[in-house]
C-alpha cells in the first residue's frame, strides 16, 4: 500500500479488507470510531465516491482523506457527499448505559469518560464485615488509583433498578465494577500480578470472570450485600448475560445442558452427560453472522485488520444463572463453536489469526433489587449490523 498524506493506493496485500482499517496510514494517532465518523461524514472517498466505513477495498483503489474545512483533497474539490446524514450518533438508551459506565474507552471525538463524576462522594463507610471505616472503599477506582489505572470502572445500575439501602457514606450493599479482558479477577496461586481483588481490598468479590474474559464483576460493600448474592444465586434469581462472536455459522438458538467437571482442572471437562440443574446451564442465542474479514483488528493500534477471510463467524447472546468456571468457553466448543479468540478450547483449525482477544464479555447482571450492563470494548470492532444487534439484545434484555 503506497501513500502520501491525503491518498493512499490499495496494494494486492491489502485487497478485501475494511475502509475504516486501511484508512490508518492516513490517520496517525486517529482511532478505528475516529476513521468511521470520517468515513459516515463523506470525507473519504474511494476511486472519487465517499464510501461507508465496512466497504471492502480493492487492488488498485485510490483512497482519498477530504478536508473537512474546505472540501478538498489538495489535490481540487471532492464531489458531493451521498452517505446522507452522519450514522455515527447513539441513540438515546445507548448513550444513557454509556454515561453509567466509564470503561476507558474514547468517544468518536477521543475525549475520555469522567470516572469522578460517577463515584459516590468520598466519606466513612461500612467494611464488608460490617464494621465502620474512616476511609472510601470506592477510592481506588478514582482518577489517580490503582484500579482506576488498571482499567477498573465504576457501573451505576440501570435506572429503576432498586438496590437495598447503602451503608453510611453513600456505598451500595452490590457494587458493579467493568473488567477489562487481561485483568484477573483474583489472585492466582502462587502469582504475583495485578487482581481486581486485591486492587479494591475493601469490597467483597462476589463473581469471577477468566483473565481474558471482559465485562461485569460484582462486589459487595457490607455483608447485607453479600447475602443478597448469594441467596439470589442459589436460587435461580440471577440472570447473567454475555456477548461473545463464535466460529461457525450458528444458525438456532439453543440451551446446553452438558454437564462439567471443574474439580482441580484448569481446563474444564464436559461431560458425556446432561445435568437437571438449569443453574448450570448455558441458554445460547445466535444474533447476527458476518465474515472474520469484516472484524477490525481490536488490539493493534493502528486496527490494521484481520486479514481477508470468508470464514463465517456469529455474534452470540449468552445466558447463565449461577455458572461454573469456563462454563460459556466450554459449552460452546461442546457444541462445535468454540469462542474468537480463544487458544484453549479452540480447534487446532480454527480462526482466528494471532494476537486475537477473547470475544467473551459479561455484559448485564440482572438480580432482585439489582441491574447493570455495559457495552463490550469491541464493539466498535464488528460489522454495523452485528454492532447494532448487540446493542439491542444488551438494552432490551429482560431479567428472570
Amino acid at each position: 500500500m503506497t501513500h502520501d498524506a491525503r491518498r493512499i493506493t490499495i496494494a494486492p496485500d491489502d485487497a478485501g479488507r475494511r475502509l475504516d482499517a486501511v484508512l490508518a496510514p492516513l490517520c496517525p494517532g486517529m482511532g478505528l470510531r475516529g476513521r468511521r465518523r470520517l468515513c459516515d461524514e463523506g470525507l473519504v472517498l474511494v476511486n472519487g465516491h465517499p464510501r461507508r466505513p465496512g466497504h471492502h477495498v480493492a487492488t488498485g483503489d485510490e483512497v482519498v482523506l477530504v478536508d473537512a474545512a474546505d472540501g478538498t483533497t489538495g489535490q481540487g474539490k471532492a464531489g458531493p457527499s451521498t452517505t446522507g446524514p452522519s450514522t455515527t450518533g447513539t441513540d438515546t438508551a445507548e448513550a444513557a448505559m454509556a454515561a453509567r459506565t466509564s470503561a476507558g474507552t474514547t468517544s468518536p471525538e477521543g475525549t475520555a469518560c469522567d470516572a469522578e463524576a460517577l463515584l459516590p462522594a468520598p466519606g466513612p463507610v461500612a467494611d464488608p464485615t460490617g464494621h465502620p471505616k474512616g476511609e472510601d472503599p470506592l477510592a481506588p477506582l478514582r482518577p489517580g488509583g490503582e484500579a482506576h489505572a488498571a482499567g477498573l470502572r465504576l457501573i451505576l445500575p440501570l435506572d429503576g433498578a432498586t438496590d437495598s439501602p447503602p451503608p453510611t457514606g453513600g456505598v451500595p450493599r452490590l457494587v458493579a465494577v467493568y473488567k477489562p479482558g487481561g485483568l484477573h479477577s483474583a489472585a492466582l496461586a502462587g502469582g504475583r500480578a495485578p487482581n481486581a481483588e486485591n486492587l479494591l481490598p475493601a469490597l467483597k468479590l462476589l463473581n469471577r470472570l477468566d483473565g481474558p474474559t471482559s465485562g461485569i464483576l460484582m462486589l459487595a460493600g457490607d455483608t447485607a450485600g453479600e447475602r443478597q448474592w448469594r441467596k439470589a444465586e442459589d436460587e435461580g434469581g440471577t440472570r447473567k448475560t454475555y456477548l461473545a462472536v463464535c466460529t461457525g455459522r450458528l444458525e438456532r438458538g439453543t440451551v446446553v445442558r452438558a454437564a462439567l467437571d471443574t474439580a482441580r482442572r484448569t481446563v474444564t471437562r464436559v461431560r458425556p452427560c446432561d445435568t437437571d440443574d438449569r443453574l448450570r446451564h448455558t441458554e445460547v442465542v445466535p444474533l447476527a453472522h458476518f465474515r472474520l474479514g469484516d472484524l477490525a483488528n481490536p488490539i493493534t493500534d493502528d486496527s490494521a485488520g484481520v486479514p481477508a477471510c470468508d470464514e463465517t463467524v456469529t455474534l452470540v447472546c449468552c445466558r447463565i444463572r449461577k455458572g461454573a468456571r469456563h462454563q460459556i468457553r466450554a459449552h460452546m466448543a461442546h457444541i462445535g463453536h468454540p469462542l474468537l479468540g480463544d487458544d484453549v478450547y479452540a480447534a487446532p483449525a480454527s480462526p482466528p489469526p494471532g494476537r486475537m482477544p477473547l470475544f467473551l464479555h459479561h455484559s448485564r447482571i440482572t438480580l432482585p433489587g439489582f441491574s447493570a450492563a455495559c457495552l463490550p470494548s469491541w464493539l466498535e470492532c464488528l460489522p454495523d449490523a452485528a454492532a447494532a444487534a448487540a446493542r439491542r439484545i444488551l438494552l432490551d434484555d429482560e431479567g428472570p
